[in-house]
Formats: structure tokens, C-alpha cells, sequence
């Protein structure tokens, strides 16, 4: 039997812990920054972890209402049931934001009612997709706004890769079309799944791109 190295062990996992730790404490920094140098909206293209985003998803989210915004979460990645419970799990005010569930139809569960979240089909069109998030951010109270799209890495296994470039690019017009520039979008891509020409692509027309990883 192999003998373990105990003090290895402990190296190991105080230095996976260091990393986080350091990811986690520039990624609030980098938020509290990015607000206020753009506070009538921007884009920010945000590739993370596989292992972690969802904790950065969270962390976004629970910043973003605590100063005083309101916003519409897409998700492609997990159902309705399992985003809001963990949002309330947080602390997260589902009062304050609807989620948008494509994930629900693309895995054949059963769709729940609630009026904080917005059921859409497993074959809904982009376009389409644009007018719903434009709907859902007008049913918002709040004067500071925000989208963020969970995840385009899971929106590219669905769509092709020009649809999902279109996918920004069309919100971004519709938003500035209908007056609503001050609206912050947060584009997820998971950092393992990412295609490196689909974030080349996005991030030449993004405000901001970080790359979490890169800081460990």
C-alpha cells in the first residue's frame, strides 16, 4: 500500500486554496471597478473555471443587486429550480431578478410556473431570444440594469457558431435601438468548453474580457 504524503496533501491543498482565494478577491475588485467606469452600461465578456463558474456566476449576481441593480438571468446551463435555489441559498433576492430558463425544455424536465421565471423552448430562435430578454428587462423596477447570459459555451452545443456570435451583437442593437444603453451584459463562457475564435471574435467589440484562470 502507498504511503501518503500528509504534509504533500496539505501543500497541495493550501495552494489550490491560495489560488482561489486570489481569483475570488481580484474578480471583486475588477466588478467594483467595472461598474463605476461604466455606469451607463457596457459589455463584459467573462470566461471562467468549468469548475468554479457557477460560484463566479453567484458572486456577479449578489454584487450587482447589492449596488442597487436589477437584472434578468439566461440560463442554458441549469433549470429554473436549481438556479433559484441556489440563489436563495446565497441570500439572493429572487424579487429583484427574472431568469430567463432554457435549460428546462433542452432536458426534457417538466416546466414549473413561477413569476420569476420565463420558460422558453428548447428550439427558440435568436432573434426571438433578443425580444424576450428586451420584455423581461422591461418588467424590471429598477433604474440600474443588467443581463447575464449563462453560458454562451452551452448556447453553441444548440446553435451554430454564427448564431451565437449574432447572439450579443443583435442584443447590444436592440438595447441601443429602444434607448437602453445603460444596461450592463455579462456573457459567460466556460473556460474548458470555449471555442479560443469564439472569444476572439466577441471580445473585439466587448468593453472588458477576463479570463479567470489566468489567475491562479
Amino acid at each position: 500500500m502507498t504511503k501518503v504524503n500528509c504534509y504533500s496533501y496539505d501543500l497541495i491543498g493550501k495552494e489550490n486554496l491560495k489560488r482561489t482565494l486570489v481569483r475570488r478577491n481580484y474578480y471583486k475588485t475588477f466588478l467594483n471597478q467595472f461598474v463605476k467606469d461604466h455606469e451607463n452600461g457596457s459589455f463584459v465578456l467573462l470566461e471562467s473555471p468549468v469548475e468554479s463558474y457557477f460560484d463566479y456566476n453567484i458572486e456577479s449576481i449578489d454584487y450587482l443587486l447589492n449596488e442597487g441593480f436589477e437584472g434578468v438571468y439566461v440560463s442554458f446551463q441549469r433549470p429554473f429550480n436549481n438556479v433559484a435555489d441556489n440563489f436563495i441559498r446565497q441570500g439572493i433576492d429572487l424579487n429583484k431578478i427574472l431568469i430567463i430558463d432554457g435549460a428546462t425544455a433542452c432536458i426534457s424536465e417538466k416546466k414549473r410556473k413561477n413569476p420569476r421565471c420565463v420558460n422558453i423552448r428548447s428550439d427558440t430562435e435568436i432573434d426571438e431570444l433578443v425580444e424576450i430578454i428586451h420584455r423581461s428587462l422591461q418588467e424590471l423596477e429598477g433604474c440600474k440594469k443588467f443581463v447575464f447570459v449563462d453560458s454562451l459555451s452551452t448556447i453553441a452545443l444548440y446553435k451554430s457558431f454564427s448564431e451565437v456570435l449574432k447572439f450579443p451583437k443583435d442584443l447590444l442593437e436592440s438595447l441601443k435601438e429602444s434607448s437602453c444603453e445603460n444596461v450592463t451584459l455579462f456573457f459567460n463562457i466556460a473556460e474548458q468548453l470555449s471555442k479560443d475564435v469564439l472569444v476572439e471574435s466577441m471580445s473585439s467589440y466587448s468593453n472588458e474580457f477576463i479570463h479567470l484562470g489566468l489567475y491562479t
